[in-house]
């Protein structure tokens, strides 16, 4: 009786499901860095728009034609390290890094969380402190400018 030739179904099924995952991951990768040299090339536009150079003034001081500063800038030509230097000359910028945390939606709740438990705490101070005037204060006389101050100070 004859081998079959190659993978059977199972290992070919088995090495699939080990190369499916690190292929998004590689997707994911791509797509995020799509996305930065995305806006390092709006960046750069704007740059250049706001030094009122023309594609064309720019490609001259970078030793270029026009139509190749426009494929930069619409990322139709790639843009590597070598490309991002001669831009940033040619526009006269330093090129700077700086990173920060993400904002998530766990930090937004929490802020949410914050403001709500805050407005509770003043309006159980604000509570109390209406308890407090009522004790000392006579009944049925208006408050005096001192209590009224000392009110204003407690909610702040």
């Amino acid at each position: 009786m004859r081998k079959p030739r190659g993978k059977t179904l199972e290992v070919f099924e088995a090495d699939l499901k080990r190369k499916v995952p690190a292929l998004e991951t590689q997707q994911e990768q791509a797509a995020a860095a799509d996305a930065f040299t995305a806006a390092i090339r709006k960046q750069l536009k704007a740059a250049r728009r706001s030094s009122d150079l023309t594609q064309a003034q720019v490609g001259e001081r970078m030793g270029v034609d026009q139509s190749f500063v426009n494929k930069l800038e619409r990322g139709r030509v790639e843009m590597t390290l070598f490309w991002l230097k001669r831009l940033c000359e040619a526009l006269e910028l330093e090129p700077a890094v700086s990173l920060r945390p993400k904002a998530t939606e766990d930090r937004a709740a929490g802020e949410d969380i914050k403001e709500k438990v805050l407005a509770e705490v003043r309006q159980s101070v604000e509570k109390m402190f209406e308890e407090v005037v009522a004790t000392v204060a006579p009944a049925g006389k208006k408050q005096t400018q001192s209590q009224k101050r000392a009110r204003k100070a407690v909610l702040r």
